[in-house]
């Protein structure tokens, strides 16, 4: 019977899968922080009154993770790959796909050096 509180020692018998899903989980967490951190700060800054601007990246915040969530959910409910370790990790893999692509993104475009304006 598949014990899933012994996934974490599947890892190693499983080789790539498993190093990849473990990157695309570590990317994903790395990014979130950074994410969280840059909206956390230019809310902290705006205050009560949030520029244009800022309510554009909350609303954005809000759309994408609904969408990234939903993708991750249908994922998951198609399944497809019954309870074997390298099915579910590879169904992890598929549903973790849509959050590692929003979180990454947003971290690369919170983090990019503003494009100075010609004088």
């Amino acid at each position: 019977m598949f014990n899933p509180f012994l996934l974490g020692a599947d890892f190693m018998r499983l080789g790539t899968q498993s190093w990849q899903l473990a990157l695309k989980m570590a990317e994903t967490a790395s990014a979130s922080g950074i994410v969280v951190n840059k909206r956390l700060g230019m809310m902290a800054a705006a205050g009560s009154t949030p520029s244009s601007g800022d309510l554009k990246e909350m609303n954005r915040m809000v759309a994408e993770k609904a969408d990234a969530f939903s993708k991750a959910a249908l994922s998951l409910a198609a399944g497809g790959g019954g309870i074997s370790p390298a099915a579910m990790m590879a169904a992890y893999s598929t549903a973790l796909t849509p959050i590692h692509r929003a979180a990454t993104a947003n971290a690369r475009r919170l983090t990019r050096k503003p494009k100075r304006k010609a004088r």
